[in-house]
């Protein structure tokens, strides 16, 4: 083939393909996103600020939260993000509602097109300090939706400050005078008085046996005295005491005591590190070992009576141990003593010792106890 005739073909083959119409290049055509089925809350105001407060000042505000959809809204739920803040609602009828349904699957009410809650806002700021920003929150019957959620925000200034700020009992014992000072330290607010106490925690009274008096009515520090004669009930307790504030703009302050009520039965092992556990420490094979638990109840209007000790330990450590209760005083002192034979095949040892008496707090106690067989090389 010349030269001429192939240049000509390869021209041609060029002008063919440019001039041969495109194949259609076809994009799918993105569906329209479907219209949200959601509806839509505005609150009124759209954020609830506080501003600049004391602690302890009272604050409190009303928010609308309106149905601006065209469908009707369903909701579930009114909370806030924080117990010391505080939401309570109004249907559209001006009704109370219950901040959430009795149960799990009801609404709280459903708000038609154009129909508003209203919420009545309460923040709790004896306590805090700085600034402060905590959530209302809307739920709606969708579980999977997020919250509407309302800002409610606050600049908190310290009015006062507690010397110390909280009281730890740790272990009282059920009887017996306990006393306690705190300090109430003011700013420059000008005149105040302390005028009573309360409990912090609403619907629960003051523990009866929790007495405060004012020592002091004079000057920005001032002193609170806690006095518990007792008898207190056993256990954890925890009580938030509000002291009311004379004062112009703050009107309370709080403070929390708290710690555990043990029963006035003592449990002596004789060990200054652990009081309540028997330790046998390093026996030899073969060897006997006596250890004795010394009980003492000091509240003899209370009689504790000792009756048996149960064994907790594996069958194979029964025969090697012996326990006997020598009787002191009825009801208000024991010795226990245990007596074990280190025969046992395990080198290490240990268990529980049951103290079975009765009385009203303490009818079982266990004391634990261990050691461990030196083994022949």
């Amino acid at each position: 083939m010349s030269e001429l005739l192939r240049s000509t073909l390869a021209s041609l083959a060029v002008v063919t393909l440019l001039g041969a119409p495109l194949a259609a290049q076809t994009t799918p055509t993105p569906e329209p996103a479907p219209a949200s089925a959601a509806p839509s809350l505005a609150a009124d105001p759209p954020v609830i600020d506080f501003g600049d407060i004391l602690g302890g000042e009272p604050a409190r505000a009303t928010v609308k939260i309106k149905n601006v959809s065209d469908q009707p809204v369903p909701v579930k739920q009114v909370k806030t993000s924080c117990g010391c803040t505080v939401a309570v609602v109004h249907g559209p009828d001006g009704a109370e509602l219950a901040a959430r349904p009795p149960q799990p699957d009801m609404l709280v009410t459903t708000l038609a097109p154009g129909q508003e809650l209203t919420v009545d806002v309460s923040m709790q700021t004896a306590n805090a300090q700085g600034s402060v920003e905590k959530q209302l929150q809307i739920y709606s019957g969708d579980s999977a939706a997020t919250p509407f959620m309302v800002p409610v925000k606050a600049r908190i200034s310290k009015a006062f400050t507690l010397s110390p700020d909280k009281l730890d009992l740790r272990n009282v014992g059920r009887t017996g005078r306990i006393e306690q000072t705190i300090q109430v330290q003011a700013q420059s607010i000008g005149s105040w008085s302390i005028d009573g106490f309360e409990s912090g925690m609403e619907g629960s009274p003051l523990p009866p046996w929790l007495k405060f008096s004012v020592l002091d009515t004079e000057g920005l520090s001032r002193r609170v005295q806690m006095v518990s004669e007792g008898p207190r009930p056993v256990g954890a307790f925890t009580a938030r005491v509000k002291i009311l504030i004379g004062h112009e703009k703050v009107k309370s302050v709080d403070f929390q005591v708290f710690g555990i009520v043990r029963p006035d039965v003592n449990f002596d092992t004789g060990s200054p590190t652990q009081p309540e556990a028997v330790s046998f420490d390093q026996m030899k094979k073969g060897d006997s070992a006596t250890r004795t638990i010394k009980v003492l109840n000091n509240d003899p209007s209370v009689p504790y009576l000792l009756k048996s000790v149960e064994l907790q330990v594996p069958d194979a450590l029964k025969p090697m141990l012996q326990t006997s209760i020598n009787t002191i005083q009825e009801g208000v002192s024991y010795e226990v003593v245990v007596t074990i034979k280190a025969d046992m095949p395990d080198p290490f040892f240990r268990g529980n010792l049951l103290l079975v008496a009765e009385h009203p707090d303490l009818p079982r106690h266990s004391i634990s106890f261990h050691g461990w067989v030196k083994q022949e090389q």
